[in-house]
């Protein structure tokens, strides 16, 4: 029996589970005669050359990483050993010392000898490294200009002779930039490469190369899956856990060369003296492995810790503060990185809190660093929940419009995608337009989102699909990677930031196979290049085994392994389905989910697109225009920008519902049979994390099916659609969360008709007049119109219902005069769309918005102040009741002619009514309760059109009622100082919607000669629309405006009172305040004459505006000198070809009218600029007006111009934001002063 139980010995001892094994087989064959058991001898051998081939695998708890320098094949290890005999790397630093450390380390492990160490080169084979300064043979060999191309942290290996010696050379302007060739050069022999003719060069593509780690003082990690921190605050600085030396070598191994030791969700006290002293003591562990330390700041801190009242960026005392503490930082930390900061975001402190800017902030800090070289990452993932308006949009309109504005050593933190880590998401849009920017990517290395350390997600691919995003931001081939490492914009500091996936476990990172990602985020902060397959090759090599069958195996799953998590996640686009809170696992039907995925028993996805939130225009032309249209959508983000019919064909020839079943169960299939090919590498992979990886992935598949089931029981219940073959079918059908059903429709919020109110609260007589088609001569909605002014305003108005069954547009066009004029209306109700959309009528869609415009303008011709409410109505179907007529069929683009008067009512700023979504979906979710509600397939019976149409419009009425009677009483405020100047007729009807806090101050202008008057003219974003920071307002007695009741008043935003909508920040105050700045011995007087939705028809000489700003301006001139215009107008002009080629003439004949009729010849007129946010889709002819404003500033005399760029708008893709306006308000001022310099 000794025979037999040598033949199961081998050089290195078994595993422990295989050792028992042969330990029972021996014994079994001792107690039985060998004649007997022949057989089952020879059965033994054949287990024991399956042990022996397993036998190399040693039990590994992964602590070492990818660091492992495990015994390499014979016949390479000899050929390495030839060439490698000494270690040649002089000097003392720490890092020399560990330079040699590491190559001892090495060919210990990898080849079986210890390297000797010596100071010059002796004998052949010698590995010689250092730089020019530390190393007489490398100065010698006169590298110096090939080294200065490198950088100190860049590298030169190179197979040599000195004298007559053969070496291999590891050169570096930088002792780091040696550092990190040895870890190359020892990647080439842990992946069997050759060495016998080296000559390589690199250098890093990113100056910082930063892990952030969300760690807590108190130990734990924010979305930390491998235990507790590796800083043990606690015990630092006098005991420095040992495993901080492995930390900084597997970071020099790859590259890494900075840590963010905490939280971005900051404590103030990381910055006390008593923490400092610690985060010193972790610097001096890092430091010699090239690795900086940097903190998260709090911005909050002055007042935490500094005892301040405030933390102002712009106040000195702050500032101050900050600059010491800095001073303070780097008298401990000489080599500090500098600050990451989280502001305005999720709750943290910031500028915003004081009414400051992004930018404010940033380089307020940054200022206090730069003395010491030190940076500030500025955090991008800001947001602001407001209603309406695209999460994922948010960070673009609070950032875009700082382009440029952002210091030197200041970087701005943008992570890949713009919501937050999702399994998929598309690039952030700020990739592509902030190239005057530095941008640094930031990517998530912990899994939060996809199944953090129990499943398996490599992520290379992901990023490698980010960094090849075309952004288009200088056209194609403006990648992600070329816009961030500098070769596209000259960005000078660069960097990438990973939020790290360490903690205290013993293999680091609580899943063996997620130290994949670390290693990844290293490969590719050096080299973004890298192809994902050789990132997995080395790191499986490396890491677990040279066998080229298991590494290929291992290469595979890794590969495939993220797509797969996509797939039983979130597929096609669909994101932020996971649970709350923890962030695992599935819940679709949570409303942050609903949120974003939009389900309904239409389709699934949301709208990003024009029709949407056009959150798609935040990205450059080539990229918008590939992701706007579902013909060029790639599949894999068509849910993320499109709300798509569950019945729509997909590229494969599927229908939208069976694409996203099989998605879901091609993830499952995938985890079913990477543990099938897991099982497979019995052997070549060490027992102890063969069987962890396999119960890990024994998890994944569980997870993944109660993902398929989950989510495709709840989808479900919208698409009332079977599952495809090849779907294993749900437990069980859950219902869907309850939801309660609109049954009214979505009446504008913002535009409301406040005139015929102000009227009526006045005392006035009104008509009140619906004009349309027989849904409204018979409806019941209409009825109710009467009764509600019947009912609030007795006797006082008179209603007409003008409209005629079965006609169109064209009918109320030619038949406006005598059914509407004639009655002299003050509130109009009209809807053609869905009769213009019959077949029958040849009524195209431009032919319909022709109509509309000519009824519309016709009516403000009549009366400029009367209110116009357009409306959508329901849907249409083919009805037996009605045959022959099918009134569906018949009007196959009805949802086309609706968008007609949606975009007419958005852009020339009109109340809207739009029915048509909420009729659609109640048809889509109960098809025979709808043909119940609609019998005839068109007209809604009574008490349907009176409980479902009836409530959207009563809203919009109660809406504009109160709204009047708001502004009524901010009038009473008002005192009234008649006989202080003459009398000046209002510009236009009441005021809008929102309340002024204090009334206004009333004074008496300086002498005429001191009081400088401008005229503000043309339409909305002179005007102002964005009603943010209202409330944040000084006095200044030297800047005035003009109100509605004729009297000066010291200005305040909103100067003007249109009537159409809730005014706000315009351009005017800004302008002013600069003015008064200029020359402070004048008072400035500002006329507001703009108002919302208005064309230049409106605007040019005998038209109504242009007559009341001029009778306006006569009146002010007894009372100071008109200095100037502003002119904002043009996009109420970019619909339609005529008036757009036409602009420039017809914008020159006005300013020539309004100079004689002023009697001002060379009156200085400023024409501001169109916004760059405003979309060919939407104004067709944008560009055409955006020329005719420039070009008219340089050939007509005495017009200057403002320029749009980099200003962003409010969230509506229409008007400039209240801090886009202050901006542009400086613009206007400067090109005012430009042209009243003496000539």
């Amino acid at each position: 029996m000794k025979t037999f139980r040598n033949c199961f010995q081998t050089s290195n001892p078994l595993p422990s589970e295989h050792q028992q094994t042969v330990n029972t087989l021996s014994a079994f064959a001792s107690i039985h005669s060998f004649r007997k058991y022949l057989v089952l001898f020879a059965f033994c051998i054949a287990f024991a050359s399956c042990l022996f081939v397993g036998a190399e695998a040693k039990a590994d708890d992964g602590s070492r990483l990818w660091l492992r320098y495990e015994s390499l094949p014979v016949q390479k290890a000899d050929a390495y050993r030839k060439l490698l005999t000494t270690v040649v790397a002089p000097g003392n630093s720490a890092t020399q010392v560990a330079i040699r450390e590491e190559l001892v380390r090495a060919s210990s492990g990898m080849l079986g000898n210890k390297l000797a160490t010596e100071n010059s080169v002796v004998r052949d084979g010698a590995i010689v490294v250092g730089t020019p300064k530390n190393c007489p043979a490398i100065a010698n060999l006169k590298l110096d200009t090939q080294l200065a191309t490198l950088g100190t942290e860049g590298f030169l290996i190179r197979s040599v002779k000195i004298g007559t010696r053969s070496a291999t050379v590891i050169a570096s302007q930088g002792e780091v930039g040696a550092l990190y060739g040895t870890f190359h050069f020892l990647r080439l022999m842990q992946t069997l490469q050759p060495l016998d003719r080296l000559n390589l060069t690199q250098k890093p593509s990113f100056n910082l190369r930063v892990l952030n780690h969300w760690d807590n003082l108190d130990g734990s990690i924010e979305r930390g899956y491998a235990g507790r921190s590796l800083w043990n605050w606690k015990e630092l600085p006098e005991k420095v856990d040992a495993r901080l030396h492995d930390y900084a070598r597997a970071n020099a191994s790859i590259g890494i060369n900075g840590s963010v030791l905490n939280n971005v969700n900051a404590s103030a006290d990381s910055l006390t003296p008593q923490y400092l002293r610690k985060t010193a003591a972790i610097a001096n562990a890092l430091r010699p492995y090239g690795v900086r330390v940097y903190l998260s700041a709090r911005f909050s801190a002055p007042i935490e810790l500094g005892g301040l009242k405030t933390a102002d960026p712009l106040a000195p005392e702050v500032a101050a503060w900050w600059k010491a503490k800095a001073d303070e930082i780097y008298k401990i930390i000489p080599d500090f990185g500098g600050f990451l900061i989280k502001a305005n975001s999720e709750g943290q402190p910031g500028p915003l809190t004081y009414k400051r800017t992004h930018a404010d902030g940033a380089n307020m800090l940054a200022a206090a660093l730069a003395p010491h070289k030190g940076v500030v990452m500025w955090r991008a993932f800001v947001y602001d929940a407001k209603p309406g308006s695209d999460r994922v949009g948010q960070a673009y309109d609070a950032l875009k419009l700082f382009d440029g504005k952002f210091a030197s050593n200041v970087l701005l933190q943008v992570k890949n995608g713009p919501l937050d880590f999702m399994p998929r998401e598309p690039f952030h849009p700020l990739f592509g337009v902030m190239t005057k920017t530095q941008l640094m990517p930031e990517l998530q290395i912990t899994q939060e989102y996809l199944g953090q350390a129990k499943q398996l997600a490599f992520l290379a691919p992901m990023w490698r699909e980010f960094l090849d995003s075309e952004t288009y931001a200088k056209g194609q081939g403006s990648t992600v990677v070329k816009v961030v490492d500098g070769t596209l914009t000259g960005q000078k500091l660069t960097g990438i930031a990973g939020v790290a996936n360490t903690g205290s476990d013993q293999n680091w990172t609580g899943q063996d196979l997620a130290q994949a990602n670390w290693y990844a985020f290293g490969r590719l902060a050096w080299n973004p290049n890298m192809s994902s397959r050789q990132i997995a090759d080395e790191w499986g090599e490396m890491t677990f085994t040279h066998e080229r069958q298991t590494v290929q195996v291992l290469t595979r799953l890794l590969l495939e392994s993220r797509e797969a998590v996509v797939n039983y996640m979130m597929p096609l686009g669909l994101t932020h389905m996971m649970q709350g809170g923890n962030h695992y696992g599935p819940q679709p039907g949570r409303d942050a989910a609903t949120y974003f995925h939009r389900a309904d028993a239409n389709g699934l996805g949301f709208d990003r697109t024009v029709t949407g939130s056009g959150m798609v225009n935040q990205y450059q032309a080539g990229a918008r225009e590939r992701f706007a249209s579902l013909a060029t959508c790639p599949d894999e983000y068509m849910l993320w920008f499109h709300h798509v019919p569950w019945d729509y064909k997909m590229r494969s020839g599927r229908t939208l519902w069976d694409e996203l079943c099989l998605h879901y169960q091609s993830g499952v299939n995938w985890t079913g049979k990477a543990r099938k090919d897991w099982d497979m590498l019995f052997g070549t992979i060490d027992p102890q994390r063969r069987v962890a990886i396999a119960a890990k992935l024994a998890i994944q598949e569980r997870d993944a099916i109660e993902w398929r089931d989950t989510c495709l029981s709840y989808f479900q219940t919208f698409s009332k659609r079977p599952l495809p073959t090849g779907v294993g079918h749900p437990p069980q059908i859950v219902t869907a969360a309850p939801r309660e059903p609109v049954l009214t429709g979505d009446a504008t919020k913002e535009v409301l008709p406040l005139t015929v109110f102000k009227n009526l609260q006045a005392g006035k007589k009104q008509t009140v007049l619906v004009y349309g088609t027989s849904l409204s001569i018979n409806g019941e909605w209409a009825k109710a119109v009467k009764e509600y002014f019947d009912r609030q305003f007795p006797d006082q108005v008179t209603f007409v219902n003008g409209a005629k069954a079965g006609m169109a547009s064209k009918w109320g066009r030619e038949n406006l005069q005598a059914r509407v004029l004639d009655t002299k209306p003050d509130l109009v109700f009209i809807e053609f769309a869905i009769n213009d959309a019959s077949k029958n009528n040849g009524i195209s869609v431009e032919q319909s918005r022709a109509n509309l415009d000519n009824m519309v303008t016709v009516l403000r011709g009549q009366n400029p102040q009367v209110d116009i409410v357009l409306q959508t109505m329901n849907a249409v179907w083919d009805s037996p009741r009605s045959a022959p007529k099918k009134y569906g069929s018949d009007r196959p683009n009805l949802a086309a002619y609706y968008e007609v008067y949606r975009r007419y009512a958005r852009e020339h700023e009109l109340p809207l009514v739009d029915n048509y979504p909420n009729w659609l979906r109640l048809q889509q979710e109960n098809v025979e309760t709808y043909q119940q509600m609609v019998p005839d397939g068109i007209h809604p019976s009574a008490p349907v059109s009176k409980a479902v149409t009836w409530p959207a419009v009563e809203s919009l009425l109660e809406k504009g009622r109160k709204g009047a009677m708001s502004n009524q009483a901010t009038n009473q405020q008002t005192t009234n100082l008649q006989g202080q100047q003459a009398p000046v007729a209002p510009v236009t009807a009441p005021p809008a919607v929102e309340a002024v806090v204090a009334p206004p101050i009333v004074v008496t202008p300086p002498a005429k000669e001191n009081f400088h008057i401008y005229l503000l003219m043309g339409q909305s974003n002179m005007v102002g629309r964005d009603t943010r920071s209202l409330g944040l307002q000084g006095d200044n007695p030297h800047v005035l405006s003009l109100n509605s009741e004729g009297q000066w008043v010291v200005a305040k935003d909103p100067l003007h009172s249109d009537g159409k909508i809730a005014p706000g920040v315009g351009p005017g105050l800004s302008f002013a305040l600069e003015m008064a700045k200029a020359d402070p011995t004048v008072t400035i007087g500002l006329v507001p004459c703009a108002v919302g939705g208005t064309p230049l028809s409106r605007w040019v000489k005998g038209a109504d505006l242009y007559e009341k700003a001029v009778s306006r301006a006569k009146v002010v001139a007894q009372a100071g000198v008109i200095k100037g215009v502003l002119w904002h107008q043009g996009e109420a002009e970019t619909s339609k070809q005529e008036n757009a080629d036409t602009y420039e003439t017809r914008l020159s004949q006005m300013f020539n009218d309004l100079r004689g009729d002023l009697g001002a010849p060379n009156l200085p007129i400023v024409v501001g600029q169109l916004g760059e946010f405003l979309t060919l889709e939407k104004y067709p002819y944008v560009d055409v007006v955006r020329g005719a404003i420039k070009h008219i500033s340089t050939v007509f005399p005495q017009v200057g111009f403002a320029d749009s760029e980099g200003l962003g708008h409010k969230g509506d893709k229409l008007h400039f934001s209240a801090e886009a306006e202050k901006i542009f308000g400086t613009r206007y001022a400067q090109a005012m002063q430009e042209l009243q310099k003496p000539q």
